[in-house]
This record gives structure tokens, C-alpha cells and sequence, in this order.
């Protein structure tokens, strides 16, 4: 919002309600869709997100964390600090999607309504009609920490391998907005994988607990009722049957996706320090 807004408007965005006075438009983002703009499924490997919803009806659906490994986590297309699900939300459209195994979170945001989107958590974004909202993503000075050295590893495979890929393929690697990486300056993400290696390892050795004062409290009052279903299994042949199917074929994108895979991030992680 800084970037379009002048002060007395960044001003008139208040989260004190929700124990974080010193925030305000400076630290939030202006979201403006149309009905059926959406937001691909992933999940943000900063923080947690409030969400204040202005204008409209917005529907979400949220996954917990433990669900990651049934929607299929990506970092492709390549996106700085998103997960996204290779699982295409938008051939359902106005339904739940049917993901085997999972419990998925729907809440429909309307205007006056405020959403908490705890760290971690997979979310699905779909207008249902002209919407506007603001966010402010608040960090977790411990635990982003590991998050940021992980993203700069991301980041590293991603600038070194997107220098020898065609130009179609390049497009599926990278999201619009990271279309630069192509000509990152390496010696530069280098160095950033050095310095947030020290900084994990010295976050680490310190181990202190995450200041719980510092979390917003959200009393009965603010929870807004939530439908949450859980989803019938899928039949293990119909499950083989289509990991086969999704496997038949094997290209560039697909090895750059496993090396990138956050499974095989968190591991390089741990090995950088010593674990």
C-alpha cells in the first residue's frame, strides 16, 4: 500500500485490535479482484497473515500444516517465501475440492469480517464477487530465521539453473514477478545463503522460545464459525493409478521441482549446519 497510497490513507489502517498498534497501511497490502479472481493454493513460509476484508465476498479454504505432504507441495513456479500445491483448485470451482486424506477449512469473508491465518497453513483465495481487502503479514523473528535459509537456498538452485533453460521452460519455472532471476547476481545469493546460515546457527544456539506476548489474542468474540469437513479416503489402486499416470514422463522442470522440494530444502538446511 506504500507504494499507492499517500500517509493520510496508510494512517487510517488500524490492527491495534489485534495487539499490533504500531502497524499500519506502511505494512499492509491492498488486494482489488473481480468475481472469480483467485489465489492459487500455497502456503507462506513466513509468519502468519490477518486479513481484513472491505468490500465483497471472498471464500477461502484453509489446510493445517500436517495436510502438506496430500497436496502436493511445489516451488514452481518460483515465487519468494510461497509453497504453491501442484493440485489445481479451479477445476472444482464453487465445490471443496476432493483431495484424499486432508481437512480442509472454508470460511467466507464478508465486509467487517478479520481472518487469521496461522503460520504454515495452506490457503485456496477465490472472489465471489468485486472484492476488496487488506492484509498485513506479521513475521516470527525465531522461527523465520530456518525459513529465510531455506528460501535463500531455493533461491540459489533457482538462479543457477534458470541460466541454462530455454525460454519456454523458463516461463513455467519462474512467476511473473520473479522473471528477473534469470540474471540474479549469483556471487550476491551466494553471500545471502552465508548470511542467513549464520544467522540460523546463531538463532539456533540461543534457543529461546518464541515470545508468545507477541501473538495476537484472539478471544471467543473475534473467531469467526468456520465449516470443516473431513474428506472420504481415496481407494490405494485409484491412488497408484494416478501417481503412475503423473509420473509416466520425467523433464528439467520436474528435477528442478524435486531438488527444490521443501522436504529436500529442510534436509540441505540441517546438513549446512552441522545437524
Amino acid at each position: 500500500m506504500k507504494d499507492i497510497f499517500d500517509l493520510e490513507v496508510l494512517q487510517m489502517i488500524d490492527w491495534k485490535a489485534f495487539g499490533y498498534p504500531e502497524r499500519n497501511g506502511t505494512d499492509s497490502t491492498f488486494w482489488l479482484g473481480t468475481a472469480g479472481a483467485h489465489t492459487p493454493c500455497h502456503y507462506d513460509t513466513y509468519g502468519f497473515n490477518l486479513v481484513a476484508q472491505l468490500a465483497g465476498r471472498k471464500r477461502w479454504i484453509l489446510y493445517p500444516p500436517e495436510d502438506t505432504c496430500f497436496l502436493q507441495p511445489t516451488r514452481i513456479p518460483y515465487e519468494e517465501s510461497s509453497v504453491y500445491s501442484r493440485i489445481n483448485f479451479e477445476k472444482w470451482a464453487e465445490a471443496v475440492p476432493d483431495i484424499e486424506w486432508t481437512h480442509p477449512h472454508v470460511v467466507e469473508l464478508v465486509p467487517g469480517d478479520v481472518l487469521f491465518v496461522p503460520r504454515h497453513w495452506w490457503h485456496h483465495v477465490r472472489n465471489e464477487e468485486l472484492s476488496v481487502s487488506i492484509n498485513t503479514w506479521i513475521e516470527l523473528a525465531n522461527e523465520d530465521h530456518e525459513a529465510q535459509l531455506q528460501e535463500s537456498l531455493v533461491k540459489f538452485i533457482v538462479a543457477h539453473t534458470s541460466r541454462n533453460l530455454p525460454t519456454d521452460v523458463l516461463y513455467e519455472l519462474l512467476n511473473p514477478n520473479e522473471e528477473d532471476m534469470a540474471d540474479a547476481d549469483l556471487d550476491e545469493i551466494q553471500n545471502l545463503v552465508r548470511c542467513t546460515l549464520k544467522a540460523t546457527s546463531a538463532a539456533n544456539r540461543k534457543n529461546t522460545p518464541e515470545d508468545i506476548s507477541e501473538l495476537p489474542l484472539l478471544s471467543e468474540p473475534w473467531i469467526l464459525p468456520v465449516a470443516c469437513s473431513q474428506l472420504p479416503r481415496l481407494d490405494p489402486e485409484v491412488k497408484k493409478a494416478r501417481f503412475d499416470e503423473d509420473h509416466a514422463e520425467v523433464d528439467a522442470l520436474d528435477v528442478i521441482r524435486a531438488f527444490s522440494h521443501p522436504r529436500v530444502i529442510k534436509i540441505v538446511s540441517q546438513i549446512l549446519q552441522g545437524e
